[in-house]
């Protein structure tokens, strides 16, 4: 016998959605990578009984479920965070190895502080350790939590790519915001 086209109709994708904004931030604060989570979820849905084909649950659906969901929560942190408080804006690049693993890259922890006030903002990956991209970065995010009319003083460390009389990201930062600012340079 040869065998034919099977009588059975095509299998569908699951469509009904088993994620949401809480089922995904316990997948963050489990540490569960997206395949992992969606082993989990399959593995879950057969011992309560019911059909996982039934669901729309794979490693590009979690990741996506998961990433609208860090973003509405970033967004939310966005709008509530209100202070009329004088504020300074911290940074310190940093060489890390990147989530692949296999190059290292510059990241920039930028965080802000006042009265009652201590928040991480930011951790953007730079292309270029310069003071240009230094102080973009942080103006940006400045910008972007609306927070340039607070901010009075800057904290960084002595590298020259911070203090540089021409190209140092604390004087290119004072002309983007076009105000100076008071200087709290440390040693680390």
């Amino acid at each position: 016998m040869i065998p034919g086209p099977s009588n059975q109709p095509p299998r569908k994708r699951g469509r009904r959605v088993l994620i949401n904004d809480h089922l995904a931030a316990s997948l963050d604060v489990a540490k569960l990578s997206n395949r992992k989570a969606a082993i989990v979820l399959t593995s879950t849905l057969k011992s309560a009984g019911s059909n996982p084909a039934a669901f729309n649950i794979n490693r590009s659906s979690v990741r996506r479920h998961r990433l609208k969901s860090r973003q509405k929560i970033a967004e939310s942190l966005k709008k509530e965070f209100k202070s009329e408080t004088p504020l300074t804006v911290h940074w310190d690049g940093k060489l890390i190895e990147d989530i692949t693993g296999h190059e290292t890259v510059d990241r920039l922890p930028i965080l802000v502080s006042g009265n009652g006030v201590d928040l991480l903002l930011s951790v953007p990956k730079l292309n270029r350790g310069t003071g240009e991209a230094c102080a973009r970065a942080v103006y940006e995010t400045i910008e972007s939590w609306n927070l340039c009319k607070q901010i009075k003083c800057m904290c960084f460390d002595t590298l020259a790519v911070n203090t540089g009389l021409k190209n140092g990201a604390c004087i290119l930062l004072e002309q983007k915001m076009e105000k100076d600012m008071l200087w709290l340079a440390g040693t680390m």
